[in-house]
């Protein structure tokens, strides 16, 4: 699984580099989880496979502070995008395509 985070304050641009991310996927395999979604039904998702075996993109939007990446979980053809509105220590997301977008 590919893993791309993508924080900062500047949310204009986050959002537009979420969008033009967006456009690699097919929409029928895209699935996004808003701030506040149960931590179960993420892995959830990302555990269940594209019925036509191509890739997925998983959004979670600012996801809780204890959400983690199960290790089995890393080898599932999906990619997964954290997205924050804010600036977050990326040391907890090892191996993650990391994209930050300060303030001027």
């Amino acid at each position: 699984m590919k893993v791309v985070l993508l924080h900062g304050p500047v949310i204009v641009s986050s959002r537009q580099k979420l969008t033009e991310i967006k456009g690699n996927f097919d929409p029928n395999n895209i699935v996004v989880f808003e701030s506040g979604s149960n931590p179960q039904d993420i892995l959830g998702a990302l555990r269940t496979e594209s019925m036509f075996g191509e890739e997925r993109l998983v959004i979670v939007e600012n996801p809780a502070s204890d959400f983690s990446l199960d290790s089995r979980l890393l080898t599932l053809d999906s990619t997964l995008l954290l997205w924050f509105d804010k600036e977050i220590d990326t040391k907890k997301y090892p191996g993650a395509e990391i994209h930050f977008f300060p303030e001027a």
